[in-house]
């Protein structure tokens, strides 16, 4: 039932109970029939099963398979590494699997352990989770909701309904019966659990306790909200998968050359054979991988984002839409006065949420406000007239209260007047808080003069002043004041600024009270607009992502009005493009799904939005195959962070809910840290293509080597011990080095990879092309060229010249545009060091006379190891030749 939607007889008639309450034997029958007032604890399985199901991956079936023939070929240390690699991946996804009950946790610690309720007709402090449905709640200033309930009576009460709904101001609540399909934000006569009572008091009736409040519906979202595997799981999936076939076929065509072709022995044949397979397998892809998005994740961090789930930070690469909330993402999360209007003069107003320092300006020059007496009479009135407060807590500012009025705290505390240095100075005789029905709120002064200030809704104070303050004094108010009044007013409307005024009025001593009859025959002061303004860097953020090729939507539960001002500001929307709108869930909920599907594509802000909406974008930008990001920070974000491919937390402001269903949190709370995300994200896609495109041209070269001398001659070139060591050597050090490259040029420049594009694609296949046919040929004609010498000398030669070859690809393979000689040999230390390392290695076993043993290797004259190593360099020659050409042919293609 639709109890929003009904008048409130009818409500108390659906839920059994009457203004009284409910008795104490029926509330405890209804907490039998329903259970608690708490969210469901679903069946889990168990840990041991959690982590069991990470294990179902064809990338695990290949690692176990080359343990399983590691141990085989007498090789238990390659095994319990592979084991352990497999073990430590299972051990990450079962963590992250964790994370969807972490949520719901969360949402459970938004609920209240205490509720006032009616029983028998007395006010009773219960446990929140004896609440049932028909039971009257009382609420108060600081109180947290316990329950889903129907307003009843409100006596000036405003909750801060934020992280729910998405809406920047409190809602003022009262008592009446709405349309049907009134979207959630705009239930004025509803409370909700988890939200908060800010101003006055009311009391309302139970309607939906624990699973079927908004809170539960959220919770069944997010639990019944599934996350896909990352583009990244199945891209190295796939990449297991082609080096897999690529070592299984390498090792069939080795064995069936070598013994059923060149007649070697069969047990020579199938030792090699099997030292070829585990060696081909890419039983050190993980650990590779594992640095590569260690190295992102720990550089992402140091820029503020903080990686929760590792395998969003490549999904990042391909994010080709952004869908952001508005409140606290785009915005500061806080009330601020902006702009204030007076007869004389139009005052912009500085500053940082609620931080108390800012600057006064009218025009483009600075001015000390306490020293245009109109200005410091409207100051004055905001330090008093307010029921809040703001302090510093934790290195963060913390609001007690209604925060528009803590708006007023600030912006007098700027201009360096305290509430209470204030209240002091003038003496207060009386004051009267917000009140719904004059819309103002009132203080009787007795210092300088004996004064009425009043603070309230803009047409309320100014329809009741008959003049208006300027620096000379009360001037009566004439067409052409009321017409600059009313244009100023209107603009600023216009700017989705909330716009309050102040009002004076002198009275005889004997006026003690301040009562409502008090409020006309004002003299009007000014006029206060205040917004949660935009952060600093978001509408630069905003113009990377479009330069980036990036869409960026906006969807917020606040009005339409305020989308509109926010959109244009950020460049969402064409500030010149009047017509130019927001769609609202309402206008979607009139179209038809093809209709849907064409505006979810086109449009760039949406207002009024549910979490069931956001979901429906996300579904409706995914089906069209789009990547996307999705940043909030409410409990009502918390649905659509876990659906979308990427979830993007806010750190600070966001609730905790928001943080446990987000891959990424922006410890900063800063929408720009997102686009250096991003191109981390891209970075890190180019060092994993890098690292694997790397691997697999060791591999096939060793490959190309072993299957052209066998097919051309009855010795193998490499021995088994020889050809794991060249395994070891190559894709260990110096691969794993290659992680650590930065960026050669602007990655936002360009416009994000296609999601379906593999990590080893067409792109590459010249330069695997060209290095297998340099490095495998010459390594064989090295082998016949020695072989004269016997077969010892010509496997070292072959031996050290493959591996030579290998370590100087490295250098290659640090950039697959750029010249070597561009970006410099030497520029990352930690390839230089690993190459190092590799070669002081390589030579240790070449001449120590215990590994040159063990090993099979003869000893090379210093003159032979240096022509070894002269023809391993051509390999940068060679690729860089290509690199020349590839250069001018797309040059010529821009051309044309």
């Amino acid at each position: 039932m639709e109890y929003y939607a009904e008048r409130l007889e009818r409500v108390f008639r659906e839920v059994a109970s009457s203004p009284a309450g409910l008795t104490a034997e029926e509330a405890l029958k209804r907490l039998a029939q329903n259970g608690p007032n708490r969210l469901p604890d679903e069946k889990k399985a168990s840990l041991f099963m959690v982590w069991l199901r990470q294990l179902k991956s064809w990338f695990i079936y290949v690692l176990f398979v080359a343990a399983l023939l590691s141990f085989f070929y007498s090789k238990p240390l390659d095994a319990y590494i592979i084991i352990a690699i497999v073990l430590l991946n299972a051990t990450i996804g079962f963590v992250q699997e964790r994370r969807a009950e972490n949520a719901i946790t969360s949402l459970k610690s938004l609920l209240v352990p205490k509720a006032k309720a009616l029983r028998d007709g007395i006010v009773d402090v219960i446990s929140a989770e004896e609440l049932v449905y028909g039971d009257i709640l009382v609420l108060q200033a600081g109180d947290r909701v316990p329950a889903d309930a129907r307003i009843i009576h409100a006596r000036d009460c405003a909750a801060q309904e934020a992280s729910l709904t998405g809406e920047s101001f409190p809602v003022e609540k009262q008592n009446k019966t709405l349309a049907e399909n009134t979207p959630l934000a705009d239930r004025v006569n509803m409370v909700w659990m988890g939200t908060m009572v800010v101003t006055g008091t009311a009391t309302a009736i139970v309607v939906a306790v624990g699973s079927h409040t908004q809170l539960g519906t959220i919770a069944r979202s997010i639990t019944g909200t599934k996350r896909e595997a990352s583009h990244f799981s199945k891209k190295t999936n796939y990449l297991a998968f082609q080096l897999g076939v690529v070592a299984v076929v390498a090792a069939l065509l080795t064995f069936a050359i070598g013994f059923l072709l060149r007649g070697l022995l069969f047990v020579d044949v199938l030792i090699f054979s099997i030292a070829t397979l585990v060696s081909s397998i890419p039983e050190g892809l993980p650990a590779v991988l594992a640095i590569v998005l260690a190295v992102g994740a720990y550089r992402m961090a140091q820029q503020k984002a903080i990686i929760r789930h590792v395998p969003a930070i490549e999904d990042l690469a391909v994010t080709s839409v952004i869908l952001t909330d508005k409140t606290g993402t785009l915005t500061q999360n806080s009330m601020m006065v902006r702009s204030i209007v007076t007869a004389e003069a139009d005052i912009e107003v500085s500053g940082e949420g609620w931080e108390p320092k800012g600057s006064f300006y009218i025009g483009h020059e600075a001015i000390q406000p306490l020293e245009h007496p109109v200005l410091k009479k409207l100051l004055h009135i905001a330090a008093l007239c307010n029921t809040s407060s703001v302090h510093l807590e934790r290195d963060r500012y913390e609001v007690v209260g209604d925060p528009t009025e803590a708006s007023f705290v600030v912006v007098s505390e700027k201009a360096g007047l305290t509430k209470d240095a204030v209240a002091e100075e003038l003496t207060i005789v009386d004051q009267v808080p917000f009140s719904q029905s004059s819309r103002s709120q009132c203080a009787i002064v007795s210092k300088p003069q004996h004064e009425l200030f009043v603070i309230g809704g803009e047409e309320a104070v100014l329809a009741r002043s008959t003049h208006v303050l300027t620096a000379h004094g009360a001037v009566k108010i004439d067409e052409t004041i009321m017409a600059r009044l009313q244009e100023r007013l209107s603009e600023m409307t216009d700017q989705a600024m909330r716009v309050v005024a102040c009002g004076i009025r002198r009275l005889p001593v004997k006026i003690q009270n301040c009562t409502s009859d008090l409020q006309k025959e004002l003299t009007f002061v000014g006029f206060m607009g205040i917004n949660d303004p935009l952060r600093p860097e978001a509408a630069q953020a905003v113009a990377d992502a479009k330069r980036a090729g990036i869409r960026v939507v906006m969807a917020t539960g606040d009005h339409a009005a305020t989308a509109t001002a926010i959109g244009r500001e950020l460049g969402l929307l064409d500030p010149a493009d009047k017509k130019q709108r927001v769609v609202t869930e309402a206008d979607i909920r009139k179209l038809s799904a093809h209709e849907v599907r064409s505006v979810i594509q086109q449009a760039s802000v949406f207002a009024r939005m549910t979490p069931e909406m956001k979901l429906e974008i996300i579904r409706v930008l995914r089906e069209h195959g789009r990547i996307v990001a999705m940043i909030g920070d409410g409990v009502n974000d918390a649905p659509a962070l876990k659906y979308a491919n990427v979830g993007i937390a806010m750190g600070t402001i966001g609730t905790d809910v928001a943080r446990e269903a987000a891959d990424i949190v922006l410890s900063d709370d800063n929408f720009a840290t997102l686009i250096k995300a991003i191109e981390q994200g891209r970075l890190i896609f180019n060092n994993i293509r890098k690292t694997s495109f790397f691997m697999i041209t060791t591999s096939i070269a060793e490959i190309a080597t072993i299957l052209a001398t066998i097919s051309t001659g009855s010795v193998l070139p490499f021995t088994a011990l020889q050809i794991l060591w060249i395994n070891l050597i190559t894709d260990g050090i110096p691969n794993i080095a290659l992680a650590t490259e930065g960026k050669h040029d602007d990655l936002l420049d360009r416009p994000p990879r296609k999601s379906k594009e593999r990590i080893l694609s067409l792109e590459v296949v010249p330069y695997i092309i060209i290095s297998v046919l340099v490095m495998s040929g010459i390594t064989v004609f090295a082998f016949r060229g020695f072989l004269p010498f016997g077969v010892e000398k010509a496997r070292t030669a072959a031996f050290a010249l493959m591996v030579f070859f290998q370590l100087f690809n490295v250098l290659n393979m640090r950039s697959l545009d750029h010249s070597l000689f561009k970006i410099g040999f030497f520029s990352n230390s930690a390839v230089t060091g690993s190459l190092l390392l590799s070669f002081a290695l390589q030579i240790f076993i070449m001449v120590a006379p215990v590994t040159r043993h063990a090993f099979q290797l003869e000893p090379l004259s210093p003159l032979e190891f240096l022509w070894l190593v002269a023809v391993a360099a051509s390999i940068i020659i060679v690729v860089e030749l290509y690199k020349v050409w590839l250069h001018a042919r797309r040059k010529k293609a821009l051309a044309e």
